[in-house]
């Protein structure tokens, strides 16, 4: 369980972050404890299962650490998150976001929140890194106090494939409770060669911090070692140097524990400190296994077997990583053990949404011990010889018994590996092993299982391995596609791990080859995409095994070239009841994308205007339509190769609805202004304000303010009095791509209240500025001004037109219920004339008038 311990003072500067972080309970009064007696990892795995079902929010993520927050509820922190409903038949959209770390909240035995940056239209990492380029995945977190205390690692990316990408640093992420927002962001200064954070552990006086180190000579991952004192991971760290500890990170030394994942669990159970990982001795294995030791360095007694993982032998391409423990989740007697799932085929993360999920499984602990008396005895006289491809073969006799099975178990002693790990299981006597790398020294040995157990490991054999470097491979040809791609196939080279290919753009003038990425790098062909039309691009290849790298095949070359896409069939529109008219229409969804176009018909328009924004497929709602105006679309697909011909043709007419009226209206006196406030939630469109105190020509004046997106609104006609009544219609006013008028009506008036506003003659005394002239009615000029609080902030100048001698139309939102209105001396702007306004309107001006130092509701200024 995570402590609760006050948070030592940062050592390092941070720099603070405003966040916004939708569905962010504000922490309930009276959280619901976790289940009593805990949960089973099939409960578990059902309940995540469930809610990124049906949760709208949250669909699929990886990391899977968790945290026991003070008031009963756990926090599940997460690292690449994709966001979004996922459909009935379990597949993803592809336009679902993938943000690199979230949060989400468990209220007793429910998922109630997800939690993330941004907004819930569009999503951005609840931690989000300020390197550009680069970005925070989870490590693991622990509770200090008031605060919960995450460390991060950062990385960025290094190529093209999923699994390019390389660790550049360390921070520490703060995030307040019981809110869970961020409020500080921390580098630690730790180095790029260590994801320290990997796992945490609470223990007495201290807090250790497990790392992971990896050596991609070897492909080989250490497991590091660092303390801080108890709740204060934000101090001064201390680092295991093999004897003592250090405050150096440069002293840092390895601990005797080879085979961790990235991320791992460590428990203390008892006075026995466990460490559990998915075996990664060997890549992509698919077992998971413990390590147990008498202190938190080691050393380390192990591999003890927990269970092995189905999803990699249920569909090719599919791997396991990242164990993790949750002891205030799991039952007594028993460690609840996570891992990841994922796929190396990208379209699996789309084609079904229930891979890409975490999975829990609940083990007793200790681990039963077999019987010795029923398991098999230990193979007899293992023998082991390497040949010049590098393969090992190993041969031993048969062990007496039902049933009998056999487990390879292989070290790499050169690379420092530390514990055996489970390589093959084989029902004969004899195994050919291969992967290895030449000048390496391995060993090997077997151990013989029935029903009851596995039986004691047979004697050690070692062999070292020398392998001649491979051939290039041959028989490399290019075959071009109608769709833009260009098949590769070649001959196989005996014993390669993986082929690489390259390519260059001969059209483009490309004399280098770069990389391109294959997801199945042990395939002997592969499907290039992504290609120009019309241009000749030339490949190559190598193989590589345990030898090294092959020389360069020979080349082949093809050209890239995209058949015209299939016109769209089918297309269909209808108007929606708020202005938009809803497209839909059938076509290809692979490698095309559509072109939308309109016209305006009442408009008189003959020409088609393409809307911006292609789109993958294959609806539209069209929007920023004129009330009562008939439009005219149709589309087109487009690839590289061109576009298509123009679908049929689609009429319909748009619908505004009337807003609703907004609630009571007051008024309050100030110095030179007058306060408003009414009721109402805000709905987009305009609001009137209308001043019908009776004013010299008679009548009353209406006069429109500002939208939500403006601040104030200026008028030089004149108010004759300095009390008058003003009143907030409803006033809807979606622009068309002209300019804006009146889309449906004005809604109902709200109540009127009166205010007294500045006299106008005295802004010399109170304004130092001159009386304003009369105009010529006689009445002096005034600006009456609208000025409320909104994002953003700065002056801006707005046209406004006036409809008429009373009414006034001006675009812009007023972006709460609330604003100020005051009223001062202004000269009269001259008449103008508006193209496309009806005759006799005349501009006057609209300026934006944020006060100095007033900070708006995100607290800028």
């Amino acid at each position: 369980m995570r402590s609760r311990r006050h948070t030592a003072r940062l050592a390092t500067a941070a720099f603070l972050i405003g966040l916004l972080t939708p569905g962010v309970p504000a922490g309930p009064a009276a959280a619901a404890a976790p289940p009593a007696g805990g949960m089973t990892g099939a409960q578990l795995t059902q309940l995540f299962a469930d809610y990124g079902d049906t949760s709208g929010r949250w669909s699929g993520a990886d990391s899977t650490a968790s945290v026991l927050l003070p008031d009963g509820r756990v926090a599940w922190l997460f690292s690449d998150t994709m966001i979004g409903a996922v459909n009935a038949d379990h597949t993803r959209p592809r336009s679902s976001p993938m943000i690199n770390n979230s949060l989400v909240v468990q209220d007793g035995a429910a998922l109630t929140a997800t939690v993330h940056g941004g907004s819930a239209s569009a999503p951005q990492s609840l931690i989000p890194s300020a390197v550009t380029g680069e970005w925070y995945w989870v490590a693991d977190a622990t509770v200090e106090g008031s605060m919960m205390k995450v460390l991060v690692n950062r990385y960025r990316k290094t190529g093209d494939g999923g699994l390019d990408f390389a660790l550049t640093g360390t921070a520490l992420a703060t995030l307040a409770l019981p809110g869970l927002t961020v409020s500080a962001v921390t580098e630690l200064p730790l180095g790029d060669t260590v994801a320290w954070g990997a796992a945490l552990l609470e223990d007495g006086a201290h807090t250790y911090v497990y790392g992971s180190e990896y050596v991609a000579a070897d492909a080989m991952r250490f497991a590091r070692l660092a303390r801080v004192p108890a709740g204060g991971l934000g101090g001064a760290w201390e680092f295991w140097t093999g004897s003592g500890w250090s405050t150096s990170a440069s002293a840092s030394a390895r601990l005797p524990l080879s085979g961790v994942g990235t991320a791992f669990g460590v428990q203390k159970v008892g006075s026995q400190y466990v460490v559990v990982t998915m075996e990664s001795n060997t890549p992509f294995a698919a077992h998971a296994v413990a390590y147990t030791a008498s202190s938190p360095s080691g050393p380390f007694a192990g591999p003890i077997e927990l269970f092995t993982a189905p999803e990699p032998a249920a569909r090719e391409g599919v791997i396991v990583y990242d164990a993790r423990v949750h002891p205030h989740l799991a039952p007594s007697g028993r460690l609840l053990v996570s891992y990841n799932v994922h796929s190396l085929v990208s379209d699996d993360l789309y084609a079904d949404a229930r891979i890409y999920r975490p999975r829990f499984v609940d083990v007793a602990w200790p681990v039963p011990a077999p019987d010795p008396a029923a398991v098999p005895a230990a193979p007899a006289n293992l023998t082991a010889a390497a040949e010049p491809t590098g393969t090992v073969n190993l041969s031993w006799p048969s062990v007496a018994g039902t049933g009998v099975s056999y487990t390879v178990y292989q070290r790499d002693v050169t690379a420092g590996q530390t514990h055996f790990g489970r390589v093959a299981t084989a029902s004969g006597t004899t195994q050919a092993l291969g992967g290895f790398r030449t000048g390496h020294t391995y060993e090997f040995r077997v151990t013989a299982r029935n029903g009851a157990g596995e039986g004691q490991p047979s004697v050690t054999r070692s062999v070292a391995v020398t392998i001649a470097a491979p051939p290039a491979p041959t028989g490399l040809t290019a075959t071009a596609g109608s769709d833009g791609t260009i098949a590769l196939n070649w001959n196989s080279v005996p014993y390669a791990w993986r082929y690489d290919v390259s390519r260059r753009d001969l059209t483009a003038g490309e004399t280098a080859f770069t990389p391109v990425n294959d997801a199945a790098p042990g395939d002997t062909s592969l499907t290039v995409n992504w290609l120009a039309h019309g241009h000749e691009y030339e490949f190559a290849v190598t193989a590589s095994h345990g030898g090294g790298t092959s020389p360069q095949s020979a080349t082949a070359r093809a050209t890239a070239a995209y058949a015209l896409p299939p016109t769209p069939a089918g297309l269909t529109a209808a108007a929606q009841g708020d202005g938009t008219i809803r497209l839909t229409w059938s076509g290809p969804a692979q490698n095309v994308y559509y072109l939308v176009f309109q016209r305006d018909v009442t408009a008189g328009e003959t020409t088609f205007t393409q809307l911006p924004l292609p789109l993958s497929c294959c609806e539209l709602a069209a929007g920023y339509l004129s009330h009562g105006h008939e439009y005219e679309f149709k589309v087109r697909s487009s690839n590289q190769g061109g576009e298509s011909a123009d679908s049929n043709l689609v009429r319909a007419t748009s619908n505004h609805p009337l807003p609703t009226p907004p609630g009571t209206l007051s008024a309050v006196a100030g110095n030179g202004q007058v306060q408003l406030a009414w009721g109402g939630r805000h709905q987009p469109g305009h609001l009137v304000l209308g001043v019908p105190a009776g004013r010299d020509g008679g009548g009353d004046g209406v006069h429109a303010a500002a939208d939500p997106d403006q601040h104030l609104l200026h008028d030089d006609r004149g108010l004759p009095r300095q009390r008058a009544r003003v009143r907030v219609q409803g006033h809807l006013d979606q622009p068309g791509r002209g300019v804006g008028g009146v889309q449906h009506g004005v809604g109902d008036a709200a109540a009127a209240a009166a205010g007294a506003g500045h006299r106008p003659d005295r802004d010399r005394a109170e304004h130092g500025r001159a009386a304003p002239e009369l105009d010529r009615a006689g009445h002096r000029p005034v600006l009456l001004g609208l000025h409320a609080r909104r994002h953003g902030g700065g002056d801006g100048v707005h046209e406004a037109v006036a409809a008429g001698p009373d009414v006034l139309h001006v675009h812009g939102r007023i972006p709460d219920a609330r604003a100020r209105v005051r009223v001062q001396g202004r000269r009269q702007q001259p008449d103008r004339r508006r193209p496309g306004v009806g005759g006799g309107a005349r501009h006057v001006q609209l300026r934006q008038a944020a006060r100095s130092g007033e900070p708006d509701r995100a607290g800028r200024r």
